[in-house]
């Protein structure tokens, strides 16, 4: 049993790898839309409140097969881990968008009127009053939202990928002994999910106090 560590071990970095793309990219693409659904245009604001409740009705392996399927019918051909993480970014995305926006609109009104009344342009306003402040606030949600990603890369040996459940699957087949395989498994999701909880009380606490 302890001969196919190693293995395991090779699955969990493919998935820490798909993981921290995903986070990376759906953290970029919810503040800016999370932003924009907050402060932006009305007709801005509905589209992206309708992509986020559309998005998010639909379980995130659909969506996965959505991603993997459509789009070589519209001529772009690509490898089973982008689709994944195209899948779990766009898909995360949308959570990522609500905490942002729910963040911002939690702070108390008239602080964007504020920023513009001395002088600071609408950009510097939201870089330099509102995200500070926002942030505080966003900080819990969207760590919640990276846990549920790790966990949700798992999804990603159904369509095929190798990652740490696919190593896992194929190594307590070969050893008959999936309790003790599962549950080496397990011990590498929680680590996993505890490292990001500890950095994200470690970042809330440095923001509440700055």
């Amino acid at each position: 049993m302890a001969s196919y560590i190693p293995y395991l071990l090779e699955g969990a970095l493919f998935t820490i790898q798909y993981a921290v793309i995903s986070i990376i990219l759906s953290t970029i693409f919810g503040f800016v839309f999370g932003i924009l659904g907050a402060l932006g245009p009305k007709y801005i604001k509905r589209i992206i409140y309708t992509v986020v409740v559309i998005v998010r009705a639909i379980p995130v392996l659909i969506h996965l097969f959505l991603i993997y399927y459509f789009l070589p019918t519209i001529g772009i051909s690509i490898g089973i881990a982008e689709a994944v993480i195209i899948g779990l970014s766009t898909y995360f995305t949308t959570y990522n968008i609500e905490s942002v926006r729910g963040a911002i609109l939690a702070l108390p009104r008239g602080q964007m009127e504020a920023g513009l009344a001395l002088g600071l342009s609408k950009i510097t306003a939201i870089r330099q009053i509102i995200l500070p402040q926002s942030l505080k606030l966003a900080i819990p949600p969207l760590v919640n939202n990276w846990v549920t990603l790790v966990k949700g890369t798992s999804y990603a040996s159904i369509v095929g990928l190798f990652e740490m459940t696919k190593a896992a699957q194929q190594t307590a087949v070969r050893t008959f002994a999936p309790l003790e395989v599962f549950g080496i498994t397990l011990i590498f999701y929680f680590i996993l999910c505890y490292a990001i909880t500890r950095i994200g009380s470690y970042y809330e606490k440095k923001y509440s106090f700055s």
